[in-house]
């Protein structure tokens, strides 16, 4: 079922903007802003309670079709970020968008955020969990395996429904 929906949410984007979005709430704070001006007041909104980004190893978890990844690789500047996600369609549209320049910096993989299996222990600086925890059922492990990830004395930002 979520893979039907965000393959139905992906292909409604491209049909009626043409391009893949952001796959969370936006914040329109003009009445000129588009969709993509909106979602990344709503991602820069999130961020700006975190540290500086720049040169950080950063955990995108739930990150859907990779688009606040790659928003957060060019607009901060961190060192490196690796974003996951359950649903494998996803994952082909991530990939598909790393831009040239961003290669090497940036990874995908599929992933549950409940088990993190892709991830070593203390691998991550900073680990963001931008609305996607909703589908998490068992959010002690989901909480347990960030901890894991975690470098010692590090951040996790989390913006969504429990």
């Amino acid at each position: 079922m979520l893979n039907f929906f965000y393959i139905i949410i992906n292909r409604g984007y491209k049909l009626v903007f043409g391009n893949n979005y952001m796959l969370h709430a936006p914040l329109f704070l003009k009445v000129d802003d588009t969709l993509f001006d909106a979602q990344c007041h709503f991602s820069a909104h999130c961020l700006s309670f975190l540290p500086s980004l720049r040169g950080k190893r950063i955990l995108d978890i739930g990150c859907g079709n990779g688009m606040l990844a790659r928003y957060i690789l060019k607009t901060y500047d961190p060192s490196f970020i690796y974003g996951v996600d359950i649903v494998a369609h996803q994952i082909d549209i991530a990939k598909i968008n790393i831009e040239k320049d961003q290669e090497g910096r940036i990874l995908f993989a599929v992933d549950d955020a409940q088990l993190l299996s892709t991830v070593g222990n203390q691998q991550f600086d900073i680990v963001i969990c931008i609305e996607s925890a909703l589908h998490y059922p068992d959010k002690n492990r989901f909480l347990s395996q960030v901890k894991r990830v975690l470098a010692p004395g590090r951040i996790f930002s989390y913006s969504g429904s429990p």
